[in-house]
């Protein structure tokens, strides 16, 4: 391995560090504030008859479920199944980042010499 090499790894490490720490950050922000606006609600949820349909929409697409969460987060009696479908978004950026840390990490150890020669 040579040293151009390694200074890609060190990089991309460093890279995917404070991606992840970035990342772990707004999470922890969005889901305690999820739960404290589920907290302050004093209204049960209401049944909804379309509500399973609603949670697949929201696991298959992910604009789906941010734009129902949010919808379903302003109305007092919908503000839980809001929350699920927030968190079920937050579940698909989740996955986005860690493949996207993946392939990156993946491209720095298994990077074809021309591309490591290209550095300074």
């Amino acid at each position: 391995m040579s040293e151009k090499h390694t200074v890609l790894l060190v990089a991309t490490i460093l890279a995917d560090l404070i991606v992840v720490v970035g990342f772990s950050v707004f999470v922890f922000f969005a889901v305690r504030a999820l739960n404290a606006k589920v907290a302050k609600t004093p209204v049960p949820e209401a049944p909804d008859s379309s509500l399973p349909v609603l949670y697949i929409a929201a696991v298959l697409v992910w604009p789906a479920a941010l734009a129902l969460g949010m919808a379903r987060l302003g109305k007092p009696e919908t503000v839980r199944s809001g929350r699920v479908m927030l968190l079920i978004a937050i579940g698909h950026f989740t996955l986005a980042v860690v493949l996207a840390v993946a392939l990156v990490t993946v491209g720095a150890v298994y990077a074809p010499p021309e591309l490591v020669n290209l550095l300074p």
